[in-house]
């Protein structure tokens, strides 16, 4: 268990420096680790400390730590349970559900043509398939798109020949390689259609 914490570490730290420079070190992505971990915490004083003295102490130790780390969890998953038992999770939350921006667009019973920071909300909730904006940054290296004021004039004579709209969701903001609205609005002469609390819908002039 040792050699797996440490190799997958080891791994991730090459991916983010040599593959994918967009890979979170968050909770997710460490989560393989979480239980060797919790194991290795567990196992290498009863190995090392308790066992010659007394198996006794070593069930007793065992039990501790197991105690202590349910009870630790516990509230955190009541908590998590509850709150997505009431509103949902990923894009079945109510937040989604609720969205203004999404209700206006049914609305306006939009064309073929739409461009969007979150395609994927648009396929997913409304079976309206999108296409991404341009990246400003690559994700996988940092490094500036050179190709981004070509890709956005190729945009902007897709959206006005084909008249259809963009739409821009603000809380999608984990897509930190992508323009802001106000840029694309600039860059692109859009104009607003609609602008909602949660995003805002835009018409290629």
């Amino acid at each position: 268990m040792l050699i797996f914490v440490v190799t997958y570490l080891a791994m991730l730290s090459l991916s983010l420096t040599f593959l994918d420079a967009q890979i979170p070190a968050d909770s997710r992505t460490l989560s393989p680790i979480y239980v060797p971990s919790m194991t290795l915490v567990i196992a290498l004083p009863i190995r090392f400390v308790l066992v010659p003295g007394s198996r006794s102490y070593a069930r007793l130790f065992v039990s501790t730590c197991l105690a202590l780390l349910l009870a630790a969890q516990l509230q955190a998953s009541v908590n998590w349970l509850q709150f997505n038992y009431q509103n949902g999770i990923g894009y079945a939350g109510r937040v989604w559900r609720e969205s203004q921006t999404l209700n206006r667009l049914k609305r306006l019973m939009p064309p073929t043509a739409l461009s969007s920071n979150a395609p994927d909300v648009l396929y997913t909730l409304l079976n309206k398939p999108a296409v991404m904006v341009p990246r400003k940054i690559h994700p996988n290296t940092n490094l500036s798109n050179r190709q981004y004021l070509a890709q956005t004039a190729e945009l902007r004579r897709w959206l006005k020949e084909e008249s259809g709209l963009l739409v821009y969701f603000y809380r999608v903001d984990w897509r930190w390689y992508l323009p802001a609205a106000e840029e694309l609005e600039r860059i692109l002469g859009l104009h607003v259609l609609a602008r909602e609390n949660d995003g805002v819908i835009y018409q290629a002039r």
